[in-house]
Order: structure tokens, then sequence, then C-alpha cells
């Protein structure tokens, strides 16, 4: 696959996935997996094409939403899968990526400064740059204003003074102030006046003062790793074993699906436009023209101004299109994406392709990986960004039973790949790659 199209593909994918949690799950994330073959999960009772193939729709203005079904079809009628092709391939990988000892060391090391330990330090003034973990409370006209106090909270308000987050006057307020020479009996007063934009029209333009308790100056210092580190910032159980083996584990997959995800890319170098495609499957070249088309327009709406502050400006459509696929204006950006689309799908093809020719099946325990490091992308994207979470029956429901196997497929491609393959873990000199 070209650069075009996985960087499309990448970007495009993770706006819907964010956005709807459909099933679009690019091939160059980070991969995990294991090796297990024996009966198959959510086959058909028998191999059929896509019902769809029959009502496939031309690529002008067309919403094909069927997909084709790789994992019940035989694919031979589509592609010719030849053994000598994907056996015995040689990947050169970056060194970076080799899983050793000194890796696993250094990996840690880098998540350990991720999490230092705070030092409250109560007896020096704050200086800018200090954050400070104060509780606050806002008076207007002696009164205190909605929304202005955090003194019933459980945990005081990090503050990074010189962040701008508070209004303009409250930060630099702080600066001088002694966290122990303040208490809820004895807080330091910050004199400030909210701006006339203020997005609040109720205290927009009026002057405040705030009441605030410096609980301390937050001041961080290197943690040390081990078992209290680990329970601490990571939550693992002790009643499951030693947790600091526990996280060594953890980190050690981390690696690893650091390297299957390069390896992954590799492969594609080796194998892309090597087998011979007899025909694509027309819905689902439709579907992913149709996808990216919808995508590019939206795209084109949504972050029109954001072009022209950039000083691009497009006549039209059209010429907005041939600028994102990279072509001159007025070529045929349809063309273009079409063709990407028919190697998108070509990839695909000899994927399943090759799982079949192996006699390779999805068995109970590789959906159930698959499911469990998806429910755990999205439970790590959405706690992160939005403080809530989902279970493993919540995601299989939305994302469908069939995006979980297409995940699976594809680690068991890259069991397959790899099992065979030699890798040669070459040392680049960075610029010169």
């Amino acid at each position: 696959m070209n650069k075009f199209l996985k960087i499309i593909a990448l970007l495009l994918s993770i706006v819907l996935c964010a956005a709807s949690l459909v099933s679009c799950f690019d091939k160059g994330s980070d991969e995990t997996g294991s090796n297990s073959e024996s009966s198959s999960v959510g086959e058909s009772e028998s191999e059929s094409e896509s019902s769809s193939e029959s009502e496939s729709t031309n690529n002008e203005g067309s919403t094909t939403d069927e997909r084709f079904d790789y994992a019940n079809t035989d694919l031979s009628k589509y592609i010719t899968v030849d053994p000598e092709i994907y056996k015995n391939l040689t990947l050169n990988i970056d060194a970076k990526y080799e899983v050793t000892t000194e890796l696993l060391e250094k990996y840690i090391a880098e998540i350990v400064s991720n999490y230092p330990d705070i030092k409250e330090v109560t007896d020096r003034p704050v200086v800018e740059g200090d954050t400070v973990y104060i509780y606050y409370e806002g008076y207007i006209d002696g009164e205190l204003f909605a929304g202005g106090s955090n003194m019933s909270d459980s945990a005081p308000y990090p503050l990074t003074i010189g962040s701008g987050d508070f209004i303009p006057g409250f930060e630099d307020g702080l600066i001088g102030v002694i966290p122990s020479e303040t208490s809820r009996e004895n807080p330091t007063k910050v004199f400030t006046k909210f701006p006339d934009n203020y997005g609040n029209a109720g205290v927009a333009g009026k002057e405040a003062i705030f009441k605030v308790v410096v609980e301390y100056i937050g001041e961080e210092v290197p943690a040390e790793f081990g078992e209290e580190f680990v329970i601490k910032n990571f939550k693992l159980d002790p009643a499951n074993g030693d947790v600091v083996e526990q996280f060594r584990n953890l980190a050690i997959e981390d690696l690893a699906a650091s390297f299957r995800s390069v390896a992954l890319q590799e492969i594609y170098k080796n194998l892309d436009g090597k087998f011979e495609v007899i025909e694509y499957p027309q819905t689902e070249v439709d579907y992913h023209f149709d996808y990216y088309k919808s995508q590019f327009e939206a795209t084109y709406q949504q972050y029109l101004p954001y072009f022209s502050s950039m000083g691009l400006s497009f006549e039209n459509f059209d010429e907005f299109a041939c600028y994102y696929v990279g072509i001159e204006a007025g070529g045929d950006w349809q063309a273009a994406v079409l063709n990407q689309c028919r190697l998108y799908v070509e990839e695909s093809l000899y994927v399943y392709g090759i799982v079949q020719k192996e006699g390779s099946v999805i068995d109970q325990k590789r959906y159930d990986q698959s499911l469990e490091y998806l429910t755990n992308y999205y439970i790590m994207y959405y706690q992160n960004a939005y403080g809530y979470t989902f279970s493993a029956e919540q995601i299989q429901s939305m994302i469908s039973v069939e995006a979980v196997i297409e995940h699976a497929t594809n680690e068991l491609f890259l069991d397959i790949i790899l099992e065979n393959a030699t890798i040669n873990y070459v040392t680049y000199v960075e610029g010169l790659n």
C-alpha cells in the first residue's frame, strides 16, 4: 500500500472510530495475538459472497454500505495465492524494535519517568512555573457566584502558574504566597476581573475576589520502580501474583506490539503487488471509495476556514480533492482514489487468502483475544478523553462481530508470516534511512 493510502486510511479511520465506534481498524495500528487454530468463530453454514455484490452501484455519488464477506467467501476466484510468495520472507526491522532485556529496562525507565512522585512543599513562596494545589471560592459584589468554588471537592485543584488556565490576574495573584501561611480560616485573597468577552455572561466584565487556600506546591521527584510504584500508578492486583512481574510482562507485550506493527508494514512492503488479482469484489471497492469521498467532503466543509487561514483557497470541492489526494488541479482525483481503493482491497484479499490457504481459522481463544485488545483500546481512548468506559459485550455490539474477526484475521496472518520469516535487525543511521 502506498504512502497516500496509508496516511488517508489512518487519519480517516481514527476520525470515524472515535466518532461512532464503527468497524474501521487500520492495519498499521499496534497488533497483539497468539498462535492457536481450531474450530472457527463466526463462520456461516456455507461459503457465500456478500449478498450485496449484485447490488453494486457506480462510484458517482454512490452510498454503498454493504461489505464483502472476506471471511466466508472462497477467495480463489478473486486472487491467486502462491505460498512461494509469502513463505520464507526476509524482513529488515529497525534494531530499536528488537525486544531485548536492555530495551525492556530502558522502556520501563521511560515509563517510570512519566510518573514522578510529588513532593508537597509548603515552606517557600510560589513562583511562576510552580504547580500549586489549591482550594478557592470566588465572590462578586460580596456574593459567592455559581461555579466559583471547589471548597467542597475531595482533592485540591492542581494549577500551574503561568499556564493561563484561570482568568487574567488569578495566577499572578498567587506568586509569592507561602502555602503554610494559608488555610481555610486564613485564605489569601486574589483580586481579579473577568474579561468582557468571558463565556459566562453573568460574570463577564465583573470584578471578583477569590479566597484561595494553597495546600502545597507540588515538586516532581523521580519515582522508584517497584511494587509500591506499580500498585499506585497501574492498579495491578497482588492477588494475581507478583505485581512487578505483571508489570514487566505488560511492558514486554507493549514492546512486542510495537515490533508486530513495524513488522506488518515491512510485510506489506514485501507482498504488495506480488499476487495476481483475478477479480476485484466491486461492492468492496465501492464501499471504500464512498467512505473516502464522504470524508473528503466532510473535511472540505468543516475545515474550509482553516484552509483559508493557511493561505489555501479552492474554487470548488474537486479542486480541494485534487490537492488532498496530491495531484494537479483539474486531474482525475476519483480515478486516483479508486486505484488506491483497489490496492486496499487487494491487500485484504491476500491477507484473508493466505489465512485460507494455510487452512487456519479464527477459534474462540483468538477471537476473545482480539475482543479484549479492542476493548482495551476503546477503554484507553474514552477513559482518557471522556472519563467513561465500556464492557467487552458493549464493544462487540457497537463495532460488530465481523470487526473483531477482521482484527483476529490480521493477527493470524501476521503470525503465519512471522513463523516462516527471517528477521534481520538493522541499525539505521538517523537521516539516512
